[in-house]
């Protein structure tokens, strides 16, 4: 294509763009200081190994890539699984090539679907169906259709539009994941908000994120990566389906890096990528296309005549190294400190199967300032261990896959922290993969809602049972989308969800959820809880997950690891005398990909009745919203948070509310666009104070808006850092449903993170 100078312009001359308040808890370090040690989840290491790919032109004649058995030879030695590419009907060639050649070695393919490739959406989606059925990883939507100019924006809204219903109205590639098109210009918040929220035909949102002039990934890039696929994507994951270092340097917009220094860059690129939670990227590209010296010829891992770059190497061995292929299971813990590292190191905790643990370690620093090679001083660190380990090795994959030092029985391992990665496997005692028991976020206790003064509670009589999706329940986190009652989880809108379905088997009553998955809700005499669990239909043969239920905060049941090749799994549980109830379901240890779980047929049965509470005649006091059963249909940035700031992407990482000073124990932290939806009680009256939250320093501008039964009865207008906090009151008698809306004000999310502080329902 011939745009491609054109993207990769707009990228090298990108701004850093630091948006403080969207930075991932892992980039805070531990203090060196710190007297106690923290206990860390590890990932698994194949879901890293699994997120690395690379963009190929397998159509793209005068070019190594037609060289298809030199092509399979160094996609074999790398150790990469996924490709990036597209082509039109009429390249069966390419297809029968990935289909019968790459696929039985474990490699899939994300395919671009473009008009540049005289196809409709149609036409590619039968081509995919009928050349590439085993090996298609993904669809994606145009490819920078934004250099276009003109209507570039409902033309591409227009085009996703058609491709989602070509390959969801198709049974053979409905489960087919289809990403959005990605923008050349990643920087302008404009252009997504021009795109507009296309959430409802994407199942992934998508970056071409080049570091350009700024020679590394680094958290600044990612972070407007992340606000801005909130606008078009809320909600969705996210894909880097271009990114990457030119070695080139004739018509290139800046002095390009050498490729010793690329090698240093691109694993840390891969690594900051993951750590941030983007879930695949493809560095651009696989071979420099021409054996030139220009700027867009020189991407590649490989040079022109099939030659390793250092980058390839690189790659190579840490994808060696981390290797782990296997049944999914579940990533322990590690108590660590890593002491003496500064605010640019970084790193990642990852799990092998044999229960091994692999530290990378990092600086998230430039070794190139377009001119000259920089030489940061490396960082002298050690690695503390809360116990002794049997073998601890120290790789720099950057050079080679041998161990560059070793040491036995120690509980205390010294390294330099470099601008290459290093990777540090810690093996023997006290590394056995465990399922280790969920905390739960720091809320409340979760109590139902009161009922109106005409109305008593609901509760199961003598010998008969309760669909628990009948009773009030809260929704604490749930990672794709709302849970949804008596149907699938299905995508990103509350009631898109399909029949209940576990291994042929269907379901009238239940709860379908995506990991992690945390949901509550309050016992009022039952005896037993009961359902039938599962990976539901809907996700084909992927997902791994662990149920769990906890009764007043004490783990009650583990289903261990459930597939969808487990089938059914039967639930039944003694919540006589307990009263709180908690249904968890997690990923299982390979990240959360397809994880969608039924609790099917779940109810809860009562031996005798429990005595009925007379109706109140009192006026009842305020009843906090935080208490109240919520559904999340959007929050741009992790969970909605009860009675704590937004915070970061975790549920139960924010802080204390706090409006120009003022703090408050009660209320939602959100972070815009944010949607919440609750049924009135019976209240009069919805209120509130209002404002940015104080973590945010000055930055943020939102707009809050409260809903009763679909019409707007609230609009506070721009809201600023500046504006302080501001009061809502708002008369909802006889109003049914209450929707809790925050958007930003305009000029994109970042530092958008809102407090409904001390929300309450009144009589």
């Amino acid at each position: 294509m011939k745009l491609r100078l054109s993207r990769k312009l707009l990228a090298a001359q990108l701004p850093l763009a630091v948006v403080a308040a969207l930075s991932s808890a892992a980039v805070t370090a531990p203090s060196a200081s710190a007297e106690a040690l923290t206990t860390q989840r590890a990932q698994a290491a194949d879901s890293f190994v699994d997120s690395i790919g690379v963009a190929t032109h397998l159509t793209y004649t005068g070019t190594p890539y037609t060289n298809y058995p030199l092509v399979q030879q160094r996609l074999q030695e790398s150790g990469i699984r996924h490709l990036r590419d597209g082509w039109g009907t009429g390249s069966a060639y390419a297809s029968t090539f990935v289909e019968k050649q790459l696929h039985p070695l474990g490699i899939g393919i994300t395919m671009v679907q473009d008009p540049r490739q005289n196809a409709t959406p149609a036409a590619l989606k039968d081509m995919v169906k009928t050349q590439l059925p085993n090996s298609i990883d993904a669809v994606e939507g145009l490819n920078e259709w934004d250099v276009k100019g003109g209507n570039w924006a409902a033309d591409a809204r227009d085009w996703t539009i058609k491709v989602a219903q070509a390959y969801r109205g198709d049974a053979a590639t409905k489960d087919i994941p289809i990403l959005a098109g990605a923008l050349a210009d990643t920087n302008a918040a404009s252009k997504y908000q021009a795109l507009g929220n296309i959430s409802a035909y994407v199942d992934y949102g998508n970056t071409h994120d080049y570091p350009g002039n700024q020679f590394h990934m680094n958290d600044g890039i990612i972070n407007t990566v992340l606000a801005n696929n909130a606008i078009t994507a809320p909600g969705k994951r996210v894909m880097a389906t271009e990114t990457g270092f030119s070695t080139g340097n004739v018509g290139a917009p800046y002095q390009t890096m050498p490729e010793a220094q690329v090698a240093e860059a691109l694993p840390k690129l891969y690594l900051d990528h993951f750590r941030r939670g983007i879930v695949r990227s493809f560095s651009y590209e696989l071979f420099d296309q021409y054996n030139d010296n220009q700027f867009e010829s020189k991407f590649g891992l490989l040079r022109n005549d099939g030659s390793a770059k250092p980058s390839f190497t690189a790659i190579s061995n840490m994808i060696g190294l981390l290797n782990d292929r296997g049944s999914a299971f579940t990533p322990s813990s590690l108590n660590y400190e890593l002491q003496g590292q500064n605010a640019n190191t970084r790193t990642l905790l990852l799990q092998k199967r044999d229960g091994t643990f692999w530290l990378a370690v990092w600086q998230q620093d430039r070794t190139w300032n377009g001119s000259q090679v920089l030489n940061p001083a490396d960082v002298p660190v050690t690695l503390k261990l809360g116990s002794a380990v049997k073998t601890a090795r120290v790789y720099n994959p950057v050079r080679s896959k041998a161990a560059v030092a070793t040491a036995t029985d120690t509980t205390s391992v010294q390294f330099a922290s470099t601008e290459g990665v290093t990777l540090v496997e810690l093996s023997g005692s006290g590394s056995a993969p465990v399922v280790p028991p969920v905390t739960p976020p720091v809320t409340p206790p979760v109590t139902p809602p009161v009922t109106p003064p005409t109305t008593p509670p609901a509760t199961p009589v003598t010998g008969t049972t309760t669909p628990v999706s009948a009773l009030p329940l809260q929704q604490v986190a749930n990672a794709w989308g709302p849970l949804e009652l008596n149907r699938s989880n299905g995508e990103g809108a509350a009631g898109d969800g399909r029949a209940l379905s576990i291994s042929g088997k269907t379901f009238a009553t239940g709860i379908g959820v995506h990991a992690g998955s945390d949901i509550r809700f309050t016992n009022s005499g039952a005896t037993t809880f009961t359902s039938t669990v599962g990976v539901d239909d809907e996700v084909g043969t992927g997902g791994s997950v662990v149920f769990q239920v906890f009764t007043d905060g004490t783990k009650a049941y583990d289903s261990g690891l459930v597939t969808r090749a487990t089938g059914t799994r039967p639930v039944s549980v003694d919540i006589k005398g307990k009263k709180d109830v908690r249904l968890v379901v997690t990923d299982g240890g390979n990240g959360n990909q397809f994880d969608h779980a039924d609790w099917a047929d779940a109810k809860v049965s009562s031996a005798t009745a429990p005595v009925l509470q007379p109706a109140p005649t009192v006026p009842r006091a305020a009843r906090r919203v935080s208490t109240l059963p919520l559904t999340t249909v959007a929050n741009a940035w992790g969970p909605v948070e009860l009675n704590r700031s937004n915070g970061e992407a975790a549920a139960g990482d924010g802080r204390t509310l706090s409006v120009s000073g003022a703090t408050f124990t009660t209320g939602l932290g959100v972070h815009a666009g944010s949607d919440v939806t609750f049924a009135n009680d019976g209240a009069k009256t919805f209120a509130a104070t209002v404002g940015l939250d104080d973590e945010v320093g000055t930055g943020g501008s939102v707009v809050f808006q409260v809903h009763a039964d679909g019409t707007k009865v609230y609009d506070s207008g721009v809201v600023t850092r500046a504006s302080g906090a501001r009061q809502v009151s708002v008369d909802v008698k006889g109003r049914k449903q209450i929707r809790l809306v925050v958007s930003d004000a305009g000029d994109g999310n970042a530092f958008d993170h809102a407090d409904w502080a001390n929300a309450t329902l009144n009589d």
